[in-house]
């Protein structure tokens, strides 16, 4: 588990139910903006799916909304929808509620509060973690030193073998870390 060492305190208020808003839908909106997808093809949910391989800041928050923010991760995602997100990572997340930032394109960082439902293992040793949005939120890495988050990318598993292997070919679509066999 990659951690960051942070001291400022900062809490998250609980929502008991989601607040899906016309902020989380804009939220959304940005983060996909800012990276090439594919549209997506049928799909038994109701929201639109769309593939998401690239790596999402994951900070625990606890039940009394306190984050987290030395233990904050890197995952991989995989897809994203504007109800929700789901991901891989090396190991289940023991966390019920995370914030999911992302780098904004003015430099500043996206934030999602995550309710996290659901947990299974791959058949590639990593697992897929998902949820439904809760709320936009503050996020934490807006404090934190830029030179700490690349490092803790550099010492994460390498991005382009990570979804080489766990991928399905049909799912890579337009991914900038795939390269063709």
């Amino acid at each position: 588990m990659i951690s960051m060492a942070v001291t400022t305190p900062c809490t998250v208020p609980f929502v008991p139910r989601p607040v899906l808003d016309q902020q989380v839908r804009e939220r959304v909106q940005v983060i996909l903006q800012q990276h090439r997808y594919r549209p997506a093809g049928c799909d038994r949910r109701t929201d639109r799916r769309e593939p998401f391989p690239f790596p999402i800041h994951v900070t625990p928050v606890s039940n009394d909304g306190s984050v987290q923010k030395a233990e904050t991760i890197v995952v991989m995602g995989k897809h994203i929808s504007e109800r929700g997100l789901d991901f891989y990572y090396e190991a289940p997340l023991p966390h019920r509620r995370v914030i999911a930032s992302w780098e904004g394109p003015d430099g500043h960082w996206l934030a999602l509060l995550l309710d996290l439902r659901w947990c299974r293992s791959t058949q590639h040793g990593r697992y897929e973690n998902g949820g439904r949005f809760l709320q936009v939120v503050p996020s934490p890495l807006d404090e934190v030193d830029r030179e700490q988050l690349a490092e803790s990318l550099r010492r994460h598993t390498d991005t382009r073998e990570f979804v080489r292997r766990s991928a399905p070919r049909t799912q890579l679509g337009n991914n900038p870390y795939h390269e063709p066999a």
